[in-house]
């Protein structure tokens, strides 16, 4: 799954695909957000992929309707460091991998 930010802001989340073809045809779902923490400029043109397992998972265990996403620095228009989620800025945390994190530390072992 995909959180990616539109130049103008917006938020959407879709399916990852790794065809270009099926990823033209494919449209996020706009997510509403609010940037707590700096101007969100950074994100804009960015993503965040997880994988959907994961990513469910730690969702499923939220009761609130809304919920937090602390990132990391960008690096070439995605994230680098696990993604962070909690119920608000205080609160128990489920940390999420981005896709792909866990075979790249496989491979350096």
């Amino acid at each position: 799954m995909v959180f990616a930010w539109a130049t103008d802001g917006i938020l959407t989340l879709a399916p990852r695909l790794d065809r270009a073809k099926d990823a033209a045809r494919t449209r996020g779902m706009p997510i509403p957000m609010t940037v707590t923490n700096g101007t969100g400029e950074s994100l804009y043109g960015g993503f965040a992929a997880f994988n959907p397992a994961f990513l469910m998972d730690a969702l499923s265990t939220f009761t609130s309707d809304t919920i937090t996403l602390h990132l990391g620095e960008m690096k070439d228009g995605q994230i680098s460091k696990p993604g962070l989620f909690t119920k608000g800025l205080r609160s128990p945390a489920r940390i999420v991998l981005p896709a792909g994190a866990a075979r790249q530390a496989a491979s350096l072992r």
